[in-house]
């Protein structure tokens, strides 16, 4: 089921009980429509809302903290990369096929990670890319 069915039947579900609610408040005593129940009610009420601003924002938390370390990797890797084109390029026409190598890996790589995109600044690692560097 896609998110937006969940969004429109959890909508639904909460508009139907407010209707039902409204309906049903005709149908109670007059000491349940008090003024402390109607506070008890409403310290319920922002109980709950105070606890799912709380879920929500640690959920947003998590989400935040989990794409920095994603980023960070990212970006340390692009770092790495760079350093070992630079420590190759010193190495002359000796390391050129390396070069060549780095690059068409980092190339293959990116296509198959952002397919859509020509060019990124970032690239992620690959074990068997790895592994391909370190033969040559």
């Amino acid at each position: 089921m896609s998110a937006t069915a969940i969004g429109l039947i959890v909508a639904a579900s909460v508009f139907a009980g407010g209707v039902l609610g409204t309906q049903l408040r005709r149908l109670l005593p007059s000491e349940h429509m008090s003024k402390e129940s109607r506070d008890v009610v409403l310290l319920g009420t922002g109980m709950l809302s105070l606890l799912a601003s709380l879920v929500l924002g640690l959920l947003i938390a998590t989400a935040k903290s989990s794409y920095d370390s994603e980023d960070t990797n990212m970006r340390a890797y692009a770092a790495d990369m760079i350093i070992l084109d630079g420590t190759l390029r010193f190495y002359g026409d000796e390391a050129l096929a390396a070069r060549r190598a780095l690059r068409d890996y980092a190339t293959e790589f990116f296509h198959n990670v952002w397919p859509d995109r020509p060019s990124s600044p970032y690239i992620v690692p690959s074990e068997q890319g790895l592994e391909m560097l370190q033969r040559v």
